[in-house]
């Protein structure tokens, strides 16, 4: 129990009045610490609500440093990836991918008390030693067995509409899924990019992002996010650094954010899988 001397007024959590004493909060149950304890740590307190939020999206807590946490979330991969492999592998691919995206390959995230939230690096398990993504090689793997399938299928000779219909599907599915091809469809860099480079993008603010420095809505306010990669003839063929960081608008004005580089993962972090 909670020395009545050293009871804080209101709960931290949820706002609701406290007893003198009391260890825990009546309405929401969170734990009661000392004023002495809340003063000591008022500047986690946002970076705490960011890792709470982030475990309602569905992630999970896998390693918690203190001042960071690295938070995973874990799934199944995407519909598209299952059809396709099951057409080819019959149902054994499906397993391998569904365990890897699962397992290894699972989404990872570091949340920082200074407000940076980056995807982990290339050092995480999800990643070869050499930064290079196990993904993008999967893709490579895939999508060069795709093509072989659908070189065989035209291959046999006289095709019918099914067959010409499959091949072509096949093929276009592997030459989909081949990295380079993917890349420069996206069109991330002209084709005179070599080597390292930074890029760093601003946007407004999404409804449910909260601002770093101070934990509340970012709604009004904006998100920068940044990349830190290798490009060779604009296909980026190692990152080295991602992510986002989101202000609102008055932290956004007091932070100068339209001037620094300040960095969080891109897109809706809370939904990828």
């Amino acid at each position: 129990m909670v020395p009545e001397s050293e009871t804080p007024n209101f709960c931290a959590d949820c706002g609701a009045r406290l007893a003198a004493g009391a260890s825990f909060c009546s309405r929401c149950g969170t734990a009661v610490s000392s004023s002495t304890e809340s003063a000591a740590s008022a500047t986690l307190s946002p970076f705490r609500r960011r890792v709470r939020e982030y475990t309602v999206h569905g992630w999970e807590i896998e390693q918690d440093y203190g001042d960071r946490v690295v938070v995973r979330k874990r799934g199944f991969g995407s519909i598209p990836v299952h059809v396709l492999l099951f057409l080819v592998t019959g149902g054994i691919g499906n397993a391998v991918y569904a365990w890897y995206r699962y397992s290894l390959g699972a989404s990872r995230a570091e949340l920082r008390a200074d407000g940076t939230e980056r995807w982990v690096d290339g050092r995480s398990e999800s990643r070869s030693k050499f930064g290079v993504d196990l993904a993008t090689a999967g893709g490579f793997v895939a999508g060069i067995l795709l093509v072989f399938v659908s070189l065989a299928v035209f291959s046999t000779g006289v095709l019918g509409v099914g067959d010409l219909l499959v091949g072509l599907l096949l093929l276009t599915a592997g030459l989909g899924l081949l990295p380079p091809v993917r890349k420069r469809l996206d069109r991330e860099q002209s084709l005179t990019t070599f080597g390292r480079n930074r890029s760093v993008d601003t946007e407004a603010a999404g409804e449910r992002e909260r601002c770093v420095v101070c934990g509340e809505r970012a709604r009004g306010g904006v998100k920068r996010t940044f990349a830190e990669k290798t490009y060779l003839a604009g296909v980026p063929v190692k990152t080295h650094e991602e992510g986002s960081n989101s202000y609102c608008r008055r932290c956004a004005a007091e932070e100068d954010v339209g001037v620094s580089a300040v960095e969080r993962e891109p897109s809706e972090l809370y939904e990828t899988a």
